[in-house]
């Protein structure tokens, strides 16, 4: 049976964490699960429960996202090659696309509305933290 016609909810597990901070003030954004291969990174939240407040999904080599088969809305960051973020997004709708950015190398996912609570503004730099294995 296809993946996306299943009813159960699907949990992200067996990838590796990181601790992901804010360099201007230290402050913790999450602890993230890291899709690093093609396959974690087109499946990424798709079907997935809904992340914690204090989780997240880091995209790498992307730049770019799709919001087709989720099920609540996320919070978006893009970061470029040098971890600074160029963008944000708060509350992606779902059944949407992102925009292409060019020089965009990562992306992290939040919980909806996160980024309300958070300070973070385009430039600022994030900190990843060594692997957080469960």
């Amino acid at each position: 049976m296809f993946l996306f016609l299943k009813k159960e909810i699907i949990i992200i597990k067996n990838y590796n964490r990181r601790i992901i901070k804010l360099e201007k003030n230290n402050q913790v954004l999450c602890n993230c699960y890291i899709a690093d291969s093609f396959f974690k990174r087109f499946k990424g939240l798709m079907m997935a429960a809904p992340l914690n407040n204090d989780e997240g999904l880091l995209l790498t080599k992307t730049n770019s996202i799709h919001m087709f088969f989720m099920k609540y809305e996320i919070d978006v960051i893009f970061l470029d090659k040098n971890d600074i973020v160029i963008d944000k997004i708060i509350s992606m709708k779902r059944r949407r696309v992102s925009k292409i950015y060019k020089n965009c190398n990562k992306v992290i996912e939040l919980k909806s509305k996160t980024l309300l609570e958070l300070d973070i503004e385009v430039g600022d730099k994030i900190i990843f933290s060594e692997s957080v294995n469960e």
